[in-house]
């Protein structure tokens, strides 16, 4: 990790990404999965422009969940056989164990993305470095309640966590 890497603040983090990929692709979050996939249908039209052979992208529509656009896209241009192999290898949970640096992961438990298993407490248990905190609400990226000075509460506690933080 670079030296400049003091501390780190994370919030709604899909930890492990095969077990978030799956969530997503439940009917209860069909709304957010078409989003997902026309913003990054869109994306994908951009790179296409100046990489078509990267980015193939007449039969888009077909693509439904994180697991086509995945196997699709993300996992051939990153040197991954295929989805899973690109999840297995990515999902956070298998280095929070090397991170040596004051870390918070901050998920909230009624965030419809992330199943348990992104709520790596096991995975931090032996790493004094890394605090998961999860309180009950929140969402995804929620954390909209605006505090007096109208920050919202994320913003305050990522300055209060990394501020009240000594460095060595």
């Amino acid at each position: 990790m670079p030296d400049e890497v003091k501390a780190a603040v994370c919030f709604s983090v899909p930890c492990d990404l095969a077990a978030a990929a799956s969530r997503l692709a439940e009917s209860s979050n069909t709304i957010y999965m078409k989003r997902f996939m026309r913003l990054m249908g869109k994306k994908v039209r951009l790179h296409a422009e100046n990489f078509p052979d990267q980015f193939p992208c007449e039969d888009y529509h077909r693509l439904n969940s994180f697991a086509d656009f995945d196997g699709r896209y993300t996992a051939p241009l990153h040197g991954f056989r295929d989805a899973p192999h690109y999840w297995q290898c990515c999902s956070s949970t298998r280095y929070l164990d090397r991170i040596r640096v004051p870390a918070w992961i901050v998920n909230a438990r009624n965030d419809p993305f992330l199943p348990l298993s992104c709520f790596p407490d096991v995975a931090i248990h032996n790493n004094s470095s890394v605090t998961l905190i999860s309180p009950e609400q929140g969402g995804h990226c929620g954390f909209a309640s605006l505090c007096k000075d109208q920050a919202y509460w994320s913003e305050r506690l990522a300055v209060y966590l990394l501020s009240s933080t000594r460095y060595s």
